[in-house]
């Protein structure tokens, strides 16, 4: 673990296991109450935002490194590409949880 890629991915592995933990004893396993459940959802919901965004920041990292060891253009081009649609994902993707819903 030397790069910066490496440890944001350990951080977001580890961000989205206790993000999992805390969203199944919170809202899925029995017990919980409504009002903690109502509670804690805008605080699920950022957190499970800023997991995703550390996520897509740690593959954008990991293109960058790729890229700057690619010698062929054409691979270069593969790279950016798949860089430019993961950015369009992450966009799209935060825009629908943020976004209030229509009716």
């Amino acid at each position: 673990m030397f790069s910066l890629h490496s440890w944001l991915g350990i951080i977001t592995i580890c961000a989205l296991g206790l993000q999992w933990l805390l969203g199944f004893f919170t809202y899925w396993f029995p017990g919980a109450e409504k009002s903690t459940k109502a509670t804690l959802k805008p605080w699920h919901t950022f957190a499970g935002m800023v997991t995703f965004l550390m996520g897509i920041c740690t593959a954008e990292i990991g293109l960058a490194w790729i890229s700057y060891y690619l010698d062929r253009s054409q691979e270069a081009l593969i790279v950016n590409f798949t860089g430019l649609l993961i950015y369009l994902f992450a966009v799209c993707a935060s825009l629908s949880v943020i976004l209030p819903p229509v009716d």
